[in-house]
């Protein structure tokens, strides 16, 4: 079984890995822990806009490993991964490359 966990960083996110990891799941699954990072255009390349893009996808791999703490006690082996692009379109085609057999998200 594979299971994809979407987060934020959000309080609804947390809650829904909280939620996980009370649901009857087997052990053995495979957990993905996926934070998308959108990183807006930049017509220019300078460093302010280099260090903004460093501190979004810093802010997705925090939100990421701390969800993977969170699973930590069912999962240890849960992995993090920071994804680039438009939330929605980026989850989906997580889950169906990677294939995922169940999708959580937050609100």
């Amino acid at each position: 079984m594979r299971i994809l966990v979407a987060t934020d960083g959000g309080a609804d996110a947390k809650r829904a890995a909280a939620w996980l990891t009370g649901f009857p799941l087997p052990a053995s699954a495979a957990v993905r822990v996926v934070s998308v990072a959108t990183l807006p255009p930049s017509p220019i390349d300078i460093p302010p806009v280099r260090d903004y893009h460093r501190a979004l996808l810093g802010f997705a791999e925090a939100a990421t490993k701390q969800v993977c703490g969170q699973l930590a006690p069912r999962w240890p082996r849960a992995e993090a991964r920071v994804l680039e692009g438009e939330p929605r379109e980026q989850i989906v085609r997580e889950a169906e490359t990677w294939p995922a057999d169940l999708v959580v998200v937050g609100a």
